[in-house]
């Protein structure tokens, strides 16, 4: 298969959905282009559980760049990423067919070499100076699986020096953060929960409201109905977790996920996202902020909101877990004695629909820059003028 100037295997292009398809021309057109001083950066948005795993696997292998760095926040999503990148990804979609594939590498203390490098921001930071430099001399491509997390001070010095082609894979385009990658709506794909919905990609969620004293029977209940599913439970706190721990271990094959667990002795308690967690026995997960994003569970098909979450990024993402198609279960948020985080899915489903044309998303996109949107303003006015009662 041909697309632009690239040849990609018939049988893999065939697996990938349209949205990955979109994506992947628009950043394969993008990274064929001259990198000079007006070179901006390419945005790609794709919503949780639509498929951008496999595109940063199929640009990183195809792109023409000899070094490409592909960053993320943490270390779980780095590893998934890695695995993907390296193989995983086209030998499922590509059974038994033959692909030429690059290097690629976990570690980034040494960039001399072609390939992929895949990386975490944190271990940026462990960079001095001079190691950065040499980072940045070295890599033609960076794409940037940017989750929701905000920005290290490292990271904003290596996006806004490095002389390389720029690709931002995302599934919350509203970042206030995303100016420092002066994003060209030229080169930009923008797909949306709403297009996700109508091409059957992913499944809308449904909000209800339950009681403390009926979450455990409302988990059972949906777990009974829907067998192999999974339940993810959302925290504020350390101590919220562990008093979830306590009401519903006897009930449930559970697991518990906080970094205070580190060196706790019991099998069901971890201080890190356990690997191939999709494939483990547990019924119900709880976590603080470890599987808000990045990691890959098509059978959480039940969430609870023990809280009112107060991001809108982190609220998209965090529901993102639920949204994956699995079978014909329809996916259910469940809040505790209030239903604010439906108000506030709601808004995001309303400004999601209001980038419905190519015209809405450039204008977004510009809308994104709001140090230009302030220098335009102020452009505006003459040199001297008369306001209220004073020249």
């Amino acid at each position: 298969m041909r697309v632009g100037r690239f040849t990609i295997n018939d049988v893999l292009w065939a697996s990938l959905r349209n949205c990955q398809i979109g994506s992947i021309q628009t950043a394969l057109s993008y990274v064929s282009s001259p990198l000079n001083e007006e070179t901006k950066s390419c945005l790609i948005s794709l919503p949780t559980g639509a498929g951008k795993s496999g595109v940063i696997a199929v640009v990183s292998q195809k792109a023409t760049q000899r070094r490409v760095l592909v960053l993320c926040h943490r270390r779980a999503v780095c590893d998934q990423l890695y695995a993907d990148i390296s193989g995983d990804f086209f030998t499922e979609r590509a059974a038994g067919q033959s692909i030429a594939l690059k290097n690629a590498f976990d570690v980034i203390d040494d960039t001399s070499e072609d390939g992929i490098y895949v990386s975490t921001f944190q271990k940026l930071q462990t960079f001095n100076q001079a190691q950065l430099d040499e980072l940045k001399q070295n890599i033609d491509l960076v794409i940037i699986d940017e989750g929701h997390a905000e920005p290290s001070p490292v990271w904003r010095n290596l996006v806004r020096n490095i002389g390389a082609h720029k690709i931002v894979i995302t599934a919350t385009p509203y970042r206030n953060d995303l100016f420092q990658f002066d994003i060209d709506a030229n080169s930009s794909y923008i797909y949306t929960f709403a297009k996700a919905l109508e091409d059957e990609v992913l499944r809308d969620p449904v909000f209800q409201v339950v009681s403390t004293e009926n979450l455990s029977s409302s988990i059972r209940q949906f777990l009974v109905a829907n067998p192999g599913t999974k339940c993810i439970i959302k925290c504020n706190k350390f101590s919220d977790l562990e008093h979830y721990y306590s009401e519903l271990n006897d009930q449930f094959n559970l697991l518990a996920i906080h970094e205070q667990f580190a060196g706790d002795q019991r099998v069901n308690v971890k201080s890190s996202v356990p690997r191939k967690l999709k494939d483990s026995d547990f019924e119900v997960i709880i976590h603080q902020r470890k599987l808000d994003e990045g990691v890959d569970i098509p059978q959480a098909k039940l969430l609870i909101l023990t809280y009112v979450v107060n991001s809108g990024r982190e609220l998209v993402q965090t529901i993102g877990r639920v949204v994956r198609l699995y079978g014909e279960v329809e996916p259910r948020v469940l809040e505790i004695d209030q239903n604010s985080n439906a108000q506030m899915w709601e808004n995001y489903r309303i400004f999601d629909k209001s980038l419905n044309n190519d015209g809405a998303v450039s204008k977004f996109i510009a809308s994104l820059d709001t140090n230009r949107l302030i220098e335009n303003y102020l452009n505006a006015f003459p040199d001297a003028s008369y306001y209220g009662n004073r020249f």
